[in-house]
């Protein structure tokens, strides 16, 4: 796997950490790339929980979303995240959140 890979998106173009699934990106789930196409409103913000790698907060941003906030758990995949919205000036578009939606208070242990 390469150390970074670009994709685009809408047109957009988009450096990311390499991984697995980028290559596929132009074939991935067509029924999400038209639910977004159809149902995100241009200037609203947009909530991601599993933001995973960041394939949806991506496609959200180049649909013109305002704000992005991404909730992702697992610390590489947050690294992923990190390293996309470096790489691309997406300091002040997205907030990255590393945590866990749970129906207990019990902190987490790495």
């Amino acid at each position: 796997i390469q150390d970074n890979f670009w994709i685009s998106l809408n047109e957009n173009g988009y450096q990311v950490q390499g991984h697995h699934f980028w290559p596929r990106l132009p074939n991935w789930e067509p029924e999400t790339l038209k639910f977004f196409k159809k149902y995100l409103i241009k200037g609203t913000d947009y909530l991601d929980i599993g933001a995973w790698i960041g394939p949806t907060a991506l496609l959200a941003t180049a649909l013109g979303a305002r704000k992005i906030k991404a909730v992702e758990p697992n610390p590489i995949n947050f690294l992923h995240l990190i390293t996309t919205q470096a790489n691309n000036g997406l300091m002040q578009k997205w907030s990255l959140i590393n945590a866990c939606i749970s129906d207990t208070r019990t902190p987490s242990v790495i």
